[in-house]
């Protein structure tokens, strides 16, 4: 599983403009948590990624009823585990919102998106459509 997303973490009760592009995976054995494209540490643990008994939060902690101070620009959840497909996820976030020179200067994104943009007009009942196709 691959959790990609763009966030302004707070270390203390206030947000500043620290934003970051952050992604962790999980193979069944371990998370490795990465920060703007770099490995910052290794967790082993063995989750329930079909749990049942209680519900899924951001930012918080459910069984302990307490919450992080953040802002959340974005979020993916993917069911893949490959480090190609989490440097892609880094690259479009950081280049999607304005983060691409957080990224080391040896990432694969850092000098050019992963994706293409294509801009189309679809007309719908007599009334055009811009609409923006993403491709890989």
């Amino acid at each position: 599983m691959i959790i990609g997303y763009a966030a302004d973490l707070a270390s203390d009760s206030t947000l500043d403009t620290n934003w970051l592009v952050g992604c962790h995976t999980y193979d069944g054995s371990e998370i490795e948590i990465y920060e703007n494209g770099t490995s910052y540490n290794t967790l082993t643990t063995s989750l329930d990624t079909q749990q049942t008994g209680a519900p899924y939060s951001i930012g918080g902690e459910y069984t302990y009823n307490t919450n992080g101070n953040f802002q959340l620009a974005q979020i993916v959840v993917l069911s893949t585990v490959s480090d190609d497909t989490r440097v892609k996820i880094e690259g479009r976030l950081a280049w999607k919102w304005g983060l691409e020179a957080n990224l080391p200067t040896d990432h694969t994104h850092y000098d050019a998106p992963p994706f293409n943009n294509k801009r189309i007009a679809l007309t719908v009942n007599d009334v055009q459509c811009p609409i923006e196709i993403e491709y890989w």
